[in-house]
């Protein structure tokens, strides 16, 4: 690890953020940015930095005050917002504090801010404001953690680092480490940091490069170490990464899923997410991790550091593929069950008796590793998948290089649960929980009008959504517009192999599919006797064929979940009610009716529903203006009595059309609806 320290970057920073900040807290921003940027120090919200600094109150007094990270903002990308400011004389008075209630540190901290507008300032604010050094610097670095995760940890450091550095015994953050490290340091005063066992390093100096390059140095001597002892990793080619992600994930999709209903019932209310999406990961160092005979000891005795247990459990579930895909799904179930058993007794062990584990408990995994293949990140979400198989992977590391140096020996279990269901923690990064969220929506069309508020609208809902149209760059620029992270990819719905690649891309990005909006399509015109063979089978193709083709390749991976799934096809108020001249376009769409009765009725049985929206008259890339005024002259009426020809005399939106599908997805208990989104039409109602 070398030092990433500019000058000139750092001169770039201050001159940035001078006149907004002060040159203080813009090298601390510097310095916090370098050290989040590398992932092998701090992973998504971890580590903190602190600057002491003069600053003046809303009542133009100027004060000493500290700039601490916020709990749970990003080092990587912070900004001066994610700084808490506090008055510094007002923390450093607690220390020696004896009746300071942890339950209300939160509290205490944001009483001694400066603006009560700003975030909640990090945990381990009282730390950082009892030592005396101007910056202050905290990380969780995978080596220290390896060679901390030690029963003869104490021996190891002192014998590696000399003088440089203290160990402090584990302690939960919060006063008492606070006044634990200061008094340490107080001892001490010539080392350049403290190791805080099980929990990183943090360094200080009044200058921040110093306080920055000392960190840097101490974790190279300690990944120095470590690497000294690793075995040689096996050879990995990246194209063997996905063969079987795309077999296995849907299984274990589906597994969780059934796993969260039946907890749900068993309990009076239930914090459990129903759906999830999967996060990927395989390289060497996690293959040979899961080859290892003594698997089971290591990767279930604990995570490294008790920050990681709130996102990742205490522990990850371990798949074992067998001989063959039937036989892996035909044991999951168990081994799911089994895991919320064991969760459920941990939590027994260590919960006081006011402790709801009703409303706060989620007993289900969120890492599964297989061997063989790679592991599995669990999230409502992308990034909270990503953030789950990040951590997930860090601990891979971190563990794989305390078995080379020795034996990994994390912090015993009750010190986890601590963290774990610590309310200041669980807050900073507690989910927003949405209809949708975990589940993957598939959008054919997803480019064109109807397509893109379809996304819209479903993103907003909480789906993990895959944009696919023929237009590759308008389907990645739709997906990148999303509030969640989705994927845009080309997709020839006319083609089965284009159809084909792009399932299996969103297997082996998401997991799975729960949803599948097929929405893609074309519009031929002519009267019926005299349309050319060519012109109706194009339009079979796509209006017709294309929903088939996409809907198989939807509900093959929906029966591979075994836990449900929704059909929602566009068919347009054409397959009612046919237009003049415009057969080519309906007819298809009739068929495509049809094709969703015989989906309901088929698949029902297997959870999943099959329904449809009859839209009329939204203007698209399909409902062009030019189509518009021949459709109009059609009928021998203006243009704007065409778009608003219903009984309510209104214009109808693709916003509208994609509130239909949404309320569609919604309706769990239904299926063969079809649903009318045109003003008001007598002649297209169903019933």
């Amino acid at each position: 690890m070398e030092s990433l320290w500019c000058e000139k970057s750092a001169n770039s920073i201050v001159d940035q953020y001078v006149d907004l900040v002060g040159r203080d807290l813009a090298l601390c921003l510097y310095m916090t940015r370098l050290v989040g940027c590398d992932r092998r120090l701090v992973l998504h919200g971890g580590g903190n930095s602190s600057v002491k600094a003069k600053a003046k109150d809303h009542l133009g007094n100027e004060q000493n005050i500290i700039y601490i990270k916020a709990s749970g903002s990003d080092m990587a990308t912070a900004n001066p917002t994610d700084f808490s400011s506090l008055k510094l004389i007002e923390l450093r008075q607690l220390r020696g504090a004896r009746n300071l209630v942890e339950n209300k540190l939160r509290g205490l901290h944001r009483s001694c801010l400066v603006d009560g507008t700003d975030k909640d300032p990090s945990i381990e604010t009282l730390m950082h404001a009892f030592f005396p050094h101007k910056f202050v610097i905290h990380c969780h670095a995978n080596a220290i953690l390896s060679i901390t995760n030690q029963i003869d940890a104490s021996d190891r450091i002192a014998s590696l680092f000399k003088d440089s550095l203290t160990l402090i015994p584990y302690v939960k953050p919060g006063l008492s480490l606070a006044e634990l490290a200061i008094t340490e340091f107080e001892n001490n005063t010539n080392v350049k940091g403290l190791i805080l066992s099980n929990h990183g390093l943090v360094c200080f100096s009044d200058s921040p490069k110093i306080a920055y390059e000392n960190m840097i140095n101490l974790v190279s001597l300690a990944e120095t170490y470590v690497s000294t002892h690793r075995p040689r990793l096996r050879e990995y080619n990246e194209k063997q990464k996905y063969p079987m992600v795309g077999t296995i994930a849907p299984v274990v999709r589906g597994a969780y899923r059934r796993a969260a209903i039946k907890y749900a019932k068993s309990v009076s209310q239930s914090s459990v997410p129903s759906h999830v999406v999967l996060s990927f990961r395989a390289n060497s160092q996690i293959l040979d991790y899961m080859d290892g005979s003594e698997l089971q000891r290591y990767a279930c005795q604990g995570v490294p550091t008790p920050d990681h247990a709130i996102f990742i459990k205490n522990k990850p579930i371990i798949l074992t593929f067998a001989e063959s895909i039937d036989k892996f799904s035909g044991s999951i179930d168990q081994l799911f069950c089994n895991y919320i058993r064991q969760y459920l007794s941990y939590v027994d062990r260590y919960a006081d008796k006011n402790f709801n584990v009703d409303g706060i408990v989620d007993p289900l995994p969120r890492v599964a590793l297989v061997p063989g293949i790679g592991l599995f990140g669990l999230g409502t979400s992308v990034q909270e998948a990503d953030i789950v198989a990040d951590i997930a992977e860090a601990n891979v590391d971190i563990i794989t290089g305390a078995e080379a140096v020795g034996q990994y020996c994390p912090l015993n279990e009750s010190h986890i649960f601590d963290v774990e269901f610590w309310l200041l923690e669980r807050q900073k990064f507690a989910p927003i929980s949405r209809p949708l969220s975990g589940q993957v929506a598939v959008i054919t069309g997803g480019a064109g009008t109807i397509g893109r508020e379809i996304a819209i609208t479903f993103a907003e809902a909480g789906a993990t959504i895959a944009v696919l149209d023929i237009d590759r760059e308008k389907a990645i620029q739709i997906a990148s517009e999303l509030s969640n992270r989705a994927l845009g990819l080309l997709c020839d719905v006319t083609n089965d192999e284009s159809v084909k690649r792009a399932f299996e891309k969103i297997l082996e990005v998401f997991g799975g599919v729960d949803i599948l909006i097929s929405n893609a399509g074309a519009a031929w015109q002519g009267r019926i006797g005299e349309v050319s063979d060519s012109d109706l089978r194009k339009s079979f193709e796509l209006n017709f064929f294309a929903h088939q083709r996409v809907a198989q390749n939807a509900v093959s991976i929906m029966l591979r979940q075994a836990s449900g799934g929704c059909l929602l096809f566009n068919t347009s108020k054409q397959a009612i009610n046919p237009g003049k001249d415009f057969g080519p376009y309906g007819l298809p769409k009739a068929a495509t009716l049809f094709l969703v009765r015989q989906y309901a009725l088929d698949y029902g049985h297997e959870g999943i529903r099959s329904n449809a929206v009859n839209a009329d008259r939204i203007r698209s890339g399909l409902l062009t203006d030019e189509m518009i005024r021949e459709r109009a002259a059609a009928r021998n009426i203006s243009t704007e009595d065409y778009i608003s020809g219903n009984l309510l005399k209104v214009e109808i939106t693709a916003q509208d059309v994609a509130k239909a599908f949404l309320d569609q997805a919604l309706a769990l208990k239904t299926t063969g609806d079809v649903r009318t989104v045109d003003g008001g039409n007598m002649a297209a109602i169903l019933r």
